[in-house]
């Protein structure tokens, strides 16, 4: 059963960076795994798998947004034609504008994760409260750690922060009490600014935001091949079911761009 009506939410998945660390000439997200389709294919599994088949999803594209569409052409695209400029609080600030009121749900597209990831939102997403998913700590690159505030709730937002008690895994949700602070947050970034700034700058205006920690082991952020064979190693195809999209690759060359953004 979906822990929240999918018709009250709205997903976006942040997929217009070219990925550079990864170095494929396609984007990201349609990047496959052995026997698990495309990271795209994981991602849709997941969460259909929870928020039910009807769920609305909408993908940020930039880098490769043409082969994308042609090779996945049934999702609503919102196209970040300044992807090469700009970083994912643009790119999601693009997404939500004129959008219906509900509650929004977002993750990069660089993200392997298990449908229990998904569901450990539950809780906090029925009861209309934004919450955020979050991992112990790694040794991933600029990863954004925490801190809580005396009720367990998020206070600091930061890569590299000393004290931090964990991290961000970069699916988060904003309940609809708190959509209008928070775009109003993005607003506010600058271009080259990553979206968890946007939550940094709404917490610090007064928006409550709950962690949900889960097992670091049940999702990869994909940036390199090591984290593909990594992904591969962890999660059973069987969790995957469901149509697997065409790799853009095979409908055309597509040039690499060298940009940083992933």
């Amino acid at each position: 059963m979906s822990p929240v009506d999918g018709s009250a939410l709205s997903v976006v998945i942040l997929a217009a960076g070219a990925g550079r660390r990864l170095g494929r000439p396609f984007p990201k997200v349609v990047t496959p795994l052995v026997g698990l389709g495309t990271i795209l294919d994981t991602q849709l599994a997941a969460l259909r798998s929870t928020f039910g088949p009807a769920v609305p999803i909408s993908v940020v594209v930039g880098f490769g947004a043409d082969a994308l569409i042609a090779a996945c052409p049934t999702f609503t695209y919102v196209r970040n034609d300044r992807w090469e400029h700009t970083d994912t609080a643009y790119g999601l600030g693009c997404a939500l504008r004129g959008r219906p009121t509900t509650g929004v749900l977002w993750l990069p597209g660089d993200v392997v994760c298990d449908a229990a990831v998904l569901e450990a939102l539950g809780g906090p997403m029925a009861a209309g409260e934004s919450c955020a998913v979050v991992t112990g700590m790694s040794n991933r690159a600029n990863a954004v750690r925490f801190t809580l505030d005396p009720e367990g709730r998020l206070r600091q937002l930061a890569p590299g922060l000393r004290e931090g008690l964990g991290e961000l895994a970069g699916i988060n949700y904003v309940a609809p009490a708190d959509r209008a602070r928070f775009i109003a947050a993005l607003e506010s970034c600058a271009h080259s600014d990553r979206a968890e700034y946007a939550l940094a700058l709404a917490i610090a205006g007064g928006m409550w935001v709950h962690p949900v920690e889960v097992d670091g082991s049940l999702l990869v952020d994909v940036d390199t091949d090591g984290d593909l064979r990594r992904a591969e190693r962890l999660f059973d195809a069987a969790s995957f079911q469901g149509s697997q999209s065409a790799l853009p690759g095979q409908r055309g060359q597509i040039r690499s761009a060298d940009a940083s953004r992933s």
